[in-house]
């Protein structure tokens, strides 16, 4: 078993290999960062609650005007160079984050940090595109694969960072992000690209701003703003559950740590088995409507545990619950790169994966808020109101998706003939 996993996971591409082994250093950096960063804003920095949540919606906004013209950068130049910028400005802010002090100095370095994960993001889905060619999502998927494993080892690094509980153990925990992003630097310099091909000559086009014309694609917009809504699933599920579960007191607070470890292990176990069963935008959409699908039967499954009765009842609802969640995200992260990168002008992928990326990022930063307000103060209603929305989602995804293929076929026809 332990054998067709590795066949399965590891990919038979060197530069593959190579990007796969850096991803997982990055997020074994990047997980001990983002698992203490908070405690030690409150306990060590001392700012307030109200001002961490302010500085991180600050981040947000900014980080929303940077994704356009990242990816434009990655049509331009080399994808993997704007990968590893994205990772030398993560590595520096990593190393500053023990100078904040005050709520401007918080605002200012999460900004930055925000500029730089952006650029790297987009980077990394650009370089996967170029990279995986045709199996761009088996690629994809694989990498998610072993950034999984890479937070779940953090975990435990963390684990006792938070234990030591010292000024210096937070340090060092920045530190280590901070050479991670360098090791996975260095990997990614070994990563080879297929060389890109030469487009047809075509008559000079009317100069306009490159990221006007891509937000201007409504029917692009349309689906990344979808799929934006459809990623709200990811907070419901890793902060709404935890929330809900703290708030209503009729669980035992570990449930939380079985719904992470069931997740972990499901996306592990079966995340390019989903992928490598999606090729094209079309076959995206299906996924789209099977992810949401799932996600609404979840919801319903969470609100049929919030009602006094037995614990152990209950307890079962919100792990199966948990398996339906995961299911969707595996429909879900299945679907995303097709969608994104098939319905791209083929010499512009980079600024369309910025744009694409704009629609999580808006969700992003308001799903803190939505999530609270559905999962905690609505109750029950809150998760039925969920169950409904992501309901009409399945029933519009593959729609939506098919009425966008049908502008990119001829889009992609006409680019091939060079008119």
């Amino acid at each position: 078993m332990i054998k067709e996993w590795w066949r399965s996971n590891v990919p038979t591409d060197a530069s593959a290999r190579r990007f796969v082994t850096a991803s997982l250093v990055d997020s074994f950096g990047s997980g001990v960062r983002s698992t203490i960063f908070p405690l030690f804003l409150v306990l060590v920095a001392g700012l307030p609650v109200g001002q961490v949540g302010l500085g991180l919606v600050v981040a947000g906004l900014v980080g929303l005007v940077v994704s356009p013209s990242a990816g434009r950068l990655c049509d331009r130049t080399d994808p993997r160079r704007v990968l590893l910028t994205g990772y030398g400005g993560q590595a520096l802010v990593s190393c500053g984050l023990v100078l904040i002090h005050t709520f401007w100095v918080f605002c200012v370095l999460m900004s930055i940090g925000k500029v730089a994960s952006q650029t790297s993001r987009i980077g990394r889905n650009s370089l996967i595109a170029s990279l995986g060619s045709d199996r761009r999502n088996i690629v994809k998927a694989q990498t998610n694969v072993f950034v999984n494993l890479g937070m779940t080892l953090a975990m435990g690094l963390s684990a006792v960072v938070l234990a030591v509980g010292t000024r210096s153990a937070y340090v060092a925990g920045f530190v280590l992000d901070a050479v991670t992003f360098c090791v996975a630097a260095l990997l990614q310099q070994g990563v080879r690209l297929p060389a890109r091909p030469v487009a047809a000559s075509a008559a000079p086009a009317p100069v306009t701003k490159p990221w006007r014309t891509a937000l201007g694609d409504h029917r692009y917009a349309t689906v990344a703003a979808l799929n934006g809504l459809l990623y709200f699933h990811q907070s419901v599920l890793f902060l709404g559950i935890p929330l809900w579960i703290a708030s209503q007191n009729r669980l035992p607070h570990v449930v939380t740590t079985a719904v992470f470890v069931l997740n972990m292990l499901l996306t592990t176990l079966f995340q390019v088995r989903f992928s490598a069963s999606v090729s094209g935008a079309r076959a995206a959409g299906r996924a789209w409507r099977s992810a949401a699908a799932g996600v609404t039967v979840a919801c319903l499954l969470v609100s049929a545990a919030d009602r006094p009765g037995s614990g152990v009842v209950n307890t079962v609802f919100v792990v199966a619950a948990a398996v339906f969640f995961t299911l969707g995200e595996l429909w879900f992260s299945a679907s995303e790169m097709e969608i994104s990168t098939d319905l791209a002008p083929p010499d512009q992928r980079g600024l369309y994966q910025g744009v694409f990326t704009l629609g999580r990022d808006v969700v992003e930063t308001l799903a803190p808020l939505f999530t609270a307000l559905l999962c905690v103060s609505l109750g029950r209603s809150g998760w039925l109101l969920l169950a409904a929305g992501f309901a009409v989602f399945a029933l519009v995804a593959p729609a939506a998706v098919g009425w966008a293929a049908r502008e990119t076929a001829p889009r992609a026809h006409a680019a091939a003939d060079g008119t």
